[in-house]
Parts: structure tokens; C-alpha cells; sequence
């Protein structure tokens, strides 16, 4: 797991040496999903030190916060991931 640092409305996420590979499919699964709201955007990348800053889009969802559309919300982000051939484990 990589480190992750919130602040505000930014998440600094810092990746270990070993997760190179992490680190740029990360990388390049924002930025093919940068087009739809839910996906955070690249403020910044530090290739040599692994450092990808980026927006924090939502928030947790808990008993208290949960959306009344939460389903069809779900539904619509997995529609939109499987039509970028994105699936469990890509990102």
C-alpha cells in the first residue's frame, strides 16, 4: 500500500520503490478517466520520487451520508469503467 496524505481537497498518494508498476497504471487509468466527474484529476506527478497529487472527488459514503440514488450512481460508474475496459484489479 502506498502512502496517502489528505489535505483539503487534495490526496498526495506517495508510491514505494517496489510499486513502480502501481504507480503508472495509476497514472494512466486517471488520465483515460479523466473525462467523467467522478474520476479525481492529476494536479501533479513527481515521477523520480513516485508522488501523484490529486484531486479528492467526493467522500465517503457512511449510514449517514449515503445518496437516495447511490444504486443507480453505482451502476452508471461501472457502466462507464466497463466501457474502458476497466475492471476489478486495473486500478
Amino acid at each position: 500500500m502506498s502512502k496517502i496524505v489528505k489535505e483539503k481537497n487534495i490526496i498526495k498518494k506517495f508510491f514505494f520503490n517496489w510499486q513502480s508498476q502501481r504507480f503508472y497504471n495509476e497514472i494512466y487509468w486517471l488520465k483515460k478517466l479523466s473525462k467523467y466527474d467522478f474520476s479525481p484529476k492529476i494536479l501533479d506527478i513527481n515521477y523520480p520520487k513516485q508522488i501523484l497529487t490529486i484531486t479528492n472527488e467526493g467522500e465517503n459514503i457512511n449510514k449517514n451520508n449515503v445518496p437516495p440514488n447511490w444504486e443507480k450512481q453505482l451502476k452508471k460508474i461501472l457502466i462507464l469503467l466497463t466501457k474502458n475496459n476497466c475492471f476489478h484489479g486495473d486500478i
